[in-house]
């Protein structure tokens, strides 16, 4: 017998990946309700708007894809809920599925074809073992630094400038010294813009 496993939603859309390894690609992105951290330069609504069950998330899935492949999962915190379970029925429907984590609950990077994680915490606190995409957020927030995370095995290793939704001057220096940090750690680090919020996409 099916038992239902229910699911506290945000939204679901259709957009491009604005930022890791797999931006400029088209994707469905699913935003879960909920974190179970307080970040205060927090820019995402992910208060709970509907209640899915799995089969009907998976619909919802499906209806937004129009032939989307990638399915992102993100939040808040995905990983607050138990998303994992409906992994293997996604990819029987032929998705890629990828997900968006602070690090803070553990789980197996190799359920996803991409796992993208962004460290609120520092190193020695993350449940998360190794990522395709590691990107921190510049300025530094609670010691999380490419020093602190040198030990990390990632893929792709990005700083990522805030942006400060409202404020151009302080959003474009803040770039400009995420820049200049990048250069000065050198070692496979890369700059992590955006995308989506400079061509204004959701």
């Amino acid at each position: 017998m099916h038992i239902e496993t229910m699911f506290s939603m945000n939204e679901i859309f259709r957009s491009i990946q604005g930022e890791g390894v797999d931006t400029g690609c088209p994707a469905v992105f699913v935003r879960m309700a909920g974190c179970n951290l307080q970040c205060r330069f927090c820019d995402t609504n992910h208060e709970e708007k509907f209640v899915l069950n799995d089969k009907q998330l998976i619909k919802r899935i499906i209806e937004e894809s129009q032939g989307t492949r990638l399915v992102v999962f993100t939040g808040g915190e995905p990983l607050c809920q138990p998303i994992v379970s409906i992994v293997p029925a996604l990819k029987a429907f032929g998705f890629c599925v990828g997900i968006e984590t602070n690090g803070t609950i553990e789980t197996d990077p190799l359920c996803f074809i991409s796992l993208s994680l962004s460290p609120k915490i520092p190193f020695r606190q993350c449940k998360v073992p190794r990522c395709h995409s590691l990107k921190l957020l510049y300025p530094y927030l609670n010691g999380v630094t490419p020093e602190d995370y040198k030990m990390m095995y990632a893929g792709y290793k990005f700083i990522q400038p805030i942006w400060f939704e409202g404020d151009v001057v302080r959003t474009l220096q803040v770039q400009q010294e995420a820049a200049e940090e990048v250069m000065r750690i050198g070692n496979g680090w890369r700059l992590g813009l955006q995308m989506h919020k400079f061509i204004n996409l959701k």
